[in-house]
């Protein structure tokens, strides 16, 4: 994931900051505070030189709070106090997506203010466990709406058999994940053709269900059902209630014998139990980001997948899978009736070589061991010739078409995309993606070519296994 400085986002003068307090009093060391200004994401040179050697030295990405107005904080058992502070290092107890994502925007948090150990936490003062404030949790699904209804649209068309628009009763974000309950209706001027939608019953009421998450600056589907006969938020069961609670809040809970009505509260009362781990929630135990031996151990691993796909092992491919997984299954016969959401090991014995097809295209990419270097595998969408012309965009409002020139005459053409597959690190995980991308020569709409397959790896008891799948784009 490629991190930049934010820097100069606001004037001081424009913030009207000055040297005085915060008329209220100082903060206490352990306890709640609210704070508010805006995100920035910071790269900080670590040991061994701490910037003295930039080639060498290492490199941590830190969250910074630039606040509205400075801060103080009262003294307390070994630690002291600290008085006209701007600046607060901002951790989550998970995955900092959403801090990342928020960058140069105004937000208010709330989280416990601790005093920094070491010189190089970069600012004296430490807000942890942070949370947005419930204003900001709206504010938060007002900025991602249209993204996600981007991530959304083209999935729900193709699950419709038409385009499609989307109708939203309510969307639900937090902290990278997402659910979206709605329906989907027809483009303007248009009835929709429910014959047309794949595995959905005319005569039955129809609910669109989303569940998202969020990697870089993407929001992939991860489960999608365009008409629900019934909520499907129904039947979760307490161990499927694995994403932030505020994503449930709203939906009914409709347990026997609990006396929580809404599924929100369920979760956050489950959250304040001890749960007993399985080998697919055992991960959780692991860094937020991987060191170069972990990084090396999992491409080694990950090399030795490529090598299963090629040599079609079913039963090495097989040791890599965690089971169930979700899969978005386009090889379901059309007489078997729904296909499932999800892979089961019975389902991958039946249908292993067609699984393995879709998952052929992971074996192109480049994995250099010695520089932990992964290059990603393109195939143009163009042919040799085509590549050799030189390309200019178009006049007019259609921003896909482009001509280039032969014997003075000028050709139109429309922009292309590229097969792309590629893998990359985010946080503890290793994730990797067989899709489409626009040509860099003669490139399509974004809308058209910008999409993926993504694969989610990660190391479980020193064995690298495939955890998830969703669709990007």
């Amino acid at each position: 994931m490629n991190y930049k400085y934010i820097l100069g986002l606001i004037p001081l003068a424009c913030l009207g900051i000055n040297t005085a307090f915060a008329e209220s009093a100082c903060l206490s060391y352990g306890k709640e505070a609210k704070l508010t200004g805006y995100v920035e994401v910071r790269t900080f040179y670590g040991p061994p030189g701490f910037g003295e050697n930039p080639k060498t030295d290492s490199r941590s990405v830190q969250n910074i709070l630039f606040l509205d107005e400075p801060i103080c904080s009262e003294a307390a058992k070994d630690r002291e106090d600290e008085k006209n502070e701007i600046e607060v290092t901002l951790r989550t107890d998970g995955s900092s997506d959403l801090l990342n994502a928020l960058a140069g925007k105004h937000v208010s948090v709330i989280g416990k203010l601790e005093h920094s150990e070491v010189g190089n936490d970069n600012t004296n003062l430490i807000l942890s466990s942070v949370k947005m404030s419930e204003s900001d949790a709206e504010y938060q699904t007002r900025i991602e709406r249209k993204p996600i209804l981007d991530a959304i649209r083209p999935e729900a068309s193709k699950q419709a058999g038409q385009p499609v628009r989307i109708k939203i009763e309510r969307l639900n974000v937090s902290n990278g994940s997402a659910i979206l309950i709605g329906n989907i209706v027809a483009e303007e001027g248009k009835t929709l053709d429910w014959s047309l939608a794949k595995n959905c019953e005319a005569d039955l009421d129809k609910m669109l269900w989303v569940v998202l998450n969020k990697t870089g600056e993407k929001w992939n589907v991860k489960e999608m059902t365009i008409c629900a006969s019934e909520p499907p938020y129904w039947y979760l069961k307490d161990d499927q209630l694995t994403m932030p609670c505020e994503v449930y809040k709203g939906m009914d809970s409709m347990q026997e014998g609990s006396q929580l009505e809404d599924l929100g509260q369920r979760c956050e009362a489950l959250k304040e139990k001890p749960q007993k781990k399985t080998e697919s929630t055992k991960n959780s135990d692991a860094p937020l980001a991987l060191d170069n031996n972990q990084k090396v151990e999992m491409l080694t691993q990950f090399q030795q997948f490529q090598q299963a796909l090629k040599s079609d092992n079913v039963s090495a491919v097989k040791s890599f899978f965690v089971f169930p997984l979700t899969w978005n299954i386009s090889f379901w016969p059309k007489n078997e009736g729904n296909p499932p959401e999800k892979i089961t090991e019975e389902v991958f014995d039946k249908y292993s070589l067609q699984i393995l097809n879709e998952l052929k295209p992971l074996s192109l990419i480049h994995v250099d061991l010695h520089t932990m270097a992964i290059t990603e595998y393109r195939k143009s969408g163009l042919s040799k010739e085509e590549q050799r012309r030189t390309y200019y965009p178009a006049d007019g409002d259609d921003e896909n078409i482009y001509y280039y020139k032969e014997n003075n005459v000028k050709h139109f053409v429309n922009g292309t995309c590229d097969d792309v597959t590629n893998a990359e690190f985010f946080d503890n995980e290793m994730m990797a993606s067989i899709g489409s991308e626009p040509n860099k020569q003669l490139p399509g709409m974004s809308e058209l070519c910008d999409h993926a397959e993504v694969f989610d790896f990660a190391i479980i008891n020193n064995k690298l296994r495939l955890i998830s799948s969703s669709f990007a784009g």
